[in-house]
């Protein structure tokens, strides 16, 4: 079996555990949660751009990015931002459990820390 796609990879891992493991178990939430990911797995395109992959990298103050990678940043803080306020009684992760969705942002965070992108302070805790 050859499957070559993240998200693909992530929806048959799901299938191969228990329900509720990789993906919230409450089904409003684990549609929230298919849209996060899905929204990152389409998306974001500056971001991949302007904001290369570089786990050793630091630089100490954020670039001026163009106007495009600025409103995905603006997202994703808002993203991570609404979430976490909406799921912070479930846990610290997006949806409260660590899930498919933190998986999917985990090099975004990489990133940010990275190129020194300033988000909120409910982003930043995340």
């Amino acid at each position: 079996l050859v499957i070559w796609d993240s998200l693909a990879i992530a929806e048959w891992a799901a299938e191969q555990v228990a329900p509720g493991v990789l993906w919230p178990e409450d089904p409003a939430l684990r549609a929230q949660a298919r849209s996060a990911v899905c929204e990152m797995h389409s998306g974001f395109a500056a971001v991949r751009r302007d904001l290369s992959m570089n786990i050793h990298r630091r630089l100490r103050s954020e670039p001026d990015w163009p106007e495009d990678t600025r409103r995905a940043l603006a997202r994703i803080d808002e993203l991570w931002t609404g979430l976490r306020e909406r799921h912070a009684h479930l846990g610290p992760f997006l949806f409260g459990r660590r899930s498919i969705a933190d998986a999917f942002f985990t090099p975004v965070a990489t990133r940010l820390r990275t190129y020194a992108v300033a988000v909120s302070p409910t982003a930043t805790a995340y």
